[in-house]
């Protein structure tokens, strides 16, 4: 191969590049998402309080009215599947080349591990006493996810997870 034919060669494959990465969607919103908790736990049970500090930026130069989506999944004790525990969405308005925060309802999932209640152990003069078994049950927050949509398409998302995604229809 010469040298004119290495040239054109290698600028029709740029060339091709460029077209594709042209066809690349870039969104004008980027996001920031804060957790925020407040986490109580006894000997045997948990209380999860979760809400999301999600900040979002407009890179554009003009105003934009978007929705986002969250969503809060959890695990229940006893199974292996997540659900969805939680999930919303709230309208806002972004300024151009501005950020505005917004902030998600709060959480709440309880939980108890499997343990005995009442149960005492013998001592002088008493005897063991058992107790009534309580089982596991209850829920655990296991992620978030928020979605920014405008027209009706996702323009950017953000999965505490990535495989928390597929939750909530891949994104859709």
């Amino acid at each position: 191969m010469n040298r004119t034919q290495f040239l054109s060669t290698t600028l029709l494959s740029l060339f091709s590049l460029g077209a594709s990465l042209h066809a690349v969607d870039v969104s004008p919103i980027s996001i920031q998402v804060d957790q925020t908790s407040d986490d109580k736990r006894g000997r045997y049970d948990e209380t999860q309080k979760k809400s999301l500090h999600v900040m979002l930026t407009n890179g554009s130069a003009q105003d934009l009215s978007v929705k986002l989506k969250y969503y809060f999944f959890a695990k229940d004790i006893k199974g292996k599947d997540v659900l969805v525990l939680k999930d919303g969405e709230q309208a806002t308005t972004v300024k151009a080349h501005a950020t505005e925060t917004v902030k998600t309802p709060e959480v709440t999932a309880k939980s108890n591990e499997k343990h005995l209640e009442g149960a005492s152990m013998a001592s002088r003069g008493h005897a063991a006493k058992t107790g009534k078994e309580v089982p596991a049950g209850g829920q655990r927050i296991v992620g978030y996810g928020v979605q920014i949509v405008q027209g009706g398409k996702v323009i950017t998302d953000y999965f505490s997870e990535p495989s928390l995604k597929a939750n909530v229809g891949g994104g859709q």
